[in-house]
């Protein structure tokens, strides 16, 4: 009989289906779980399915209880908890159907059976309560009094995310790991195989790579915050997690000399606006800056070619930062919607000229090219418009270089040769989709600057 021991899935499908196929290859004949398999992902129910599917004999994990009690905790937790904490609990339940609520409340907090005269206890944190965690670390003092207290031969157990297996006075305590959200660094899903036969116990624990694209898109796609891409695309905690932490230099747009203070106090003002609108969809606040920052990486670099000024570069900034306001009311069409509330914008850009190359510039940042059959377009100046047309592609450019929404790319050097383009990208690890997203949105640029791209990939 072979055992596998899976847990803290957290709504993470493509890391379940990985797993159990793994396990499936290597002859496994039950599933057991440790518990949580809701929170920060965004599989939620399709998760629960796959596992009744399976048959998975679970318990139900802490983050399982936070989803369930959320609408009765969430003023308090408004007050108490990170904002995105709550946000993965409220939107795990409002995406769970009633059915699978239902199964999640039925689990029980601790399972107890035998297998082959061997006493087993599955819970998620400990016998005494869920949430504690029992790592490699736990004192030796601890893991006794769990033993004594236990009556069980294996005390099996998650939440801590650290797989380990460890004897204590005959008691055998096991943590697979998590199978969707790892925190130590290495994204790949992790379980444990009990291989059981003749009486003798053999575990072995297993990492296993899945597709975390699909996942991170998913995340996207759905509007939850953008450190959960971080957190499960590099293995981390939600408070390791932060873009920012992520750096060891600033933001390469912060400290940029601006001739007028009052462009300075309108990028503050941009910003506060976007970060209020992280109350609604908080993945997008922290992007926009970002994007903005290579933005005038890429127009500094390449002013030989624009040869434009300090108004263009700071048209270009603002549009950066507000291109993507459009996802508060939802993904379809946000470019348009983005272009709306631009126009919109009289306290913050009264110029109505200025207003219209802001929203124009954002508008234009995927999707159709500049035409002429667009209003907003067709009423500017000819020489307007060619700003325009030479901003929005920068912008496609400096877009599709953080497609991922996690900041992998720290700094871009363009280098021209004859009638081609090089931008070298610095970056932690950069995605597939990142670098399939950068050539089909560098057309614009090609066609405005005829100029064709090339990128290149370096670690930072």
């Amino acid at each position: 009989m072979k055992i596998a021991i899976i847990g803290d899935i957290h709504a993470n499908l493509p890391a379940l289906e990985a797993v159990a196929k793994d396990a499936r290859s290597r002859g496994a004949d039950i599933f057991i779980n440790t518990g949580d398999y809701s929170g920060y992902g965004p599989f939620p129910d399709e998760t629960i399915e796959m596992a009744k599917d399976l048959e998975i004999a679970s318990v139900r994990g802490n983050y399982d209880n936070k989803v369930l009690r959320v609408y009765k905790k969430l003023a308090k937790w408004e007050k108490t908890k990170r904002m995105e904490k709550w946000q993965a609990f409220k939107w795990a339940y409002d995406n769970l159907s009633m059915k699978n609520r239902l199964y999640l409340a039925s689990l029980p907090e601790i399972c107890r059976f035998e297998i082959s005269g061997k006493k087993f206890l599955l819970t998620h944190g400990s016998p005494a309560r869920i949430s504690e965690h029992i790592s490699a670390e736990t004192p030796e003092e601890r893991l006794q009094e769990i033993a004594d207290n236990s009556c069980s031969d294996f005390v099996i157990t998650g939440h801590s995310h650290s797989p380990f297996d460890r004897e204590i006075s005959n008691t055998r305590f096991i943590n697979p790991g998590s199978v969707g959200r790892p925190d130590d660094g290495d994204p790949r899903g992790s379980y444990a195989l009990l291989d059981i036969r003749y009486g003798t116990f053999d575990l072995s624990h297993y990492r296993i790579d899945y597709d975390i694209k699909a996942t991170v898109s998913a995340i996207r796609e759905k509007g939850l915050p953008g450190q959960f891409c971080v957190m499960f695309m590099k293995g981390l905690k939600l408070d390791d997690a932060d873009p920012q932490k992520q750096k060891d230099e600033p933001d390469p747009h912060a400290g940029e000399e601006r001739s007028d203070p009052r462009k300075d106090h309108r990028i503050m003002t941009i910003q506060k606006a976007m970060e209020q609108m992280g109350t609604t969809a908080p993945l997008h606040a922290h992007h926009c800056r970002h994007v903005a920052g290579i933005s005038l990486q890429l127009f500094d670099q390449l002013l030989f070619l624009h040869r434009l000024g300090d108004q263009a570069r700071h048209i270009l900034e603002c549009a950066a930062h507000l291109h993507d306001i459009g996802w508060i009311y939802g993904p379809k069409g946000h470019h348009k919607t983005s272009l709306s509330m631009i126009h919109k914008m009289q306290d913050i850009f009264p110029d109505p000229r200025e207003r219209n190359l802001v929203a124009s510039v954002a508008r234009y940042h995927r999707r159709s090219f500049p035409g002429k059959h667009h209003k907003h377009y067709g009423m500017l100046a000819e020489s307007d418009r060619k700003m325009v047309d030479m901003l929005s592609a920068i912008l496609r450019v400096a877009d599709a270089l953080d497609w991922d929404h996690v900041d992998n790319v720290r700094k871009v050097l363009c280098e021209t040769k004859g009638s081609d383009i090089t931008i070298s990208c610095f970056s932690d690890s950069p995605s597939t989709e990142e670098k399939e997203k950068i050539y089909n949105k560098s057309t614009l640029f090609e066609k405005v600057f005829k100029r064709k791209v090339g990128v290149k990939w370096y670690q930072a």
